[in-house]
């Protein structure tokens, strides 16, 4: 490995023992070997930190920070200050990659510079044993950045572990994961660098490779870092649209339609991940024109009575 990988690789690592192997096995299938892996230990409370220690003392490519349980937004943003990659890109530790996942990503971003790599995923219980893209599974679908809205609807866009990342200009313009989150912390990380990206090349675009390059294990799982859920998750959750929609509306200029989707799936979220026993509760929001409003009160969620007043959404669970 050089002094400077090509590509550095961040994986928070928090009670995964049982998928870590599995995680780490897959990167270093890679065909594209020139990489470097940062591995996080989250003081994990399993065997976790001492399975890191032993990849790393078999592999030089492989670094092991270990360090005082701050969460996965603390986590990450300790293995961006320690890359030394051109590139970036982060993976959960209980997923999985194609063994293909570099070398066709780092493809497409030398050769169409200011462009933002994406790749989509695959789910289920054979992952990407049986899903992942053949060999020459090379397509790629462009898109603009106003369509950024439309991509994290269809679930495209979001997850910090589906795109590549521009290692100096991520350091030197600053986004980083905002730490008072403790879930969905990847969203407005996402937009801001997009952000940051398109402001620097206006006339970049984004490179969707549509090969399932990437397996997102959603099995229930306890313990890990991607899998928990805390008690203030719909304040969290709030948060963190709040910061999301502040970008997609602000800069990228998303049509209303895509914001009046995104408020639907925040809506559904948050009653999804409410007490079942909550009768009230208000939700603030910016519907600040009538598509939007009207689209909400079209939501398809689990109430007897909506009532869009102004930013107010009270919305009562009715027993009569």
């Amino acid at each position: 490995m050089t002094a400077e990988p090509c590509i550095s690789v961040i994986m928070p690592v928090y009670g995964a023992e049982r998928w870590l192997r599995r995680a780490v096995d897959s990167l270093l299938a890679q065909t594209f070997t020139d990489f470097e892996l940062i591995l996080v230990d989250d003081e994990s409370p399993d065997n976790c930190g001492a399975i890191c220690d032993a990849y790393a003392a078999a592999d030089p490519r492989i670094r092991v920070i270990h360090q005082k349980n701050g969460g996965c937004a603390g986590a990450s943003n300790t293995g961006i200050g320690q890359a030394r990659g051109r590139w970036l890109m982060f993976m959960d530790d209980d997923d999985q990659v194609s063994p293909f996942l570099m070398e066709y990503a780092l493809d497409e971003a030398e050769a169409h510079p200011g462009d933002f790599v994406l790749w989509k995923y695959c789910m289920g219980a054979d992952g990407l044993l049986t899903q992942w893209a053949p060999r020459d599974e090379r397509r790629v679908t462009l898109y603009t950045p106003q369509q950024l809205g439309n991509l994290y609807i269809h679930g495209w866009f979001g997850a910090t572990w589906a795109m590549l990342f521009d290692r100096r200009l991520l350091q030197e313009s600053g986004p980083r994961f905002d730490t008072t989150l403790r879930n969905s912390e990847d969203l407005p990380f996402v937009f801001q660098y997009a952000r940051v990206l398109f402001t620097r090349y206006p006339e970049g675009c984004v490179r969707m490779l549509e090969g399932g390059l990437y397996f997102y294990d959603n099995l229930d799982k306890d313990g890990s870092l991607s899998r928990q859920f805390p008690r203030d998750f719909c304040d969290n959750w709030c948060r963190t649209f709040d910061l999301t929609l502040a970008e997609a509306e602000g800069f990228f200029h998303i049509p209303p339609e895509d914001s009046c989707a995104i408020y639907q799936n925040y809506l559904r979220t948050i009653a999804r991940h409410s007490h079942p026993n909550l009768l009230t509760y208000a939700l603030f929001v910016t519907a600040e024109n009538e598509i939007v409003r009207e689209c909400l009160q079209a939501s398809s969620l689990s109430v007897r009575k909506c009532t869009i007043l102004g930013p107010v959404i009270d919305m009562r669970t009715s027993t009569a």
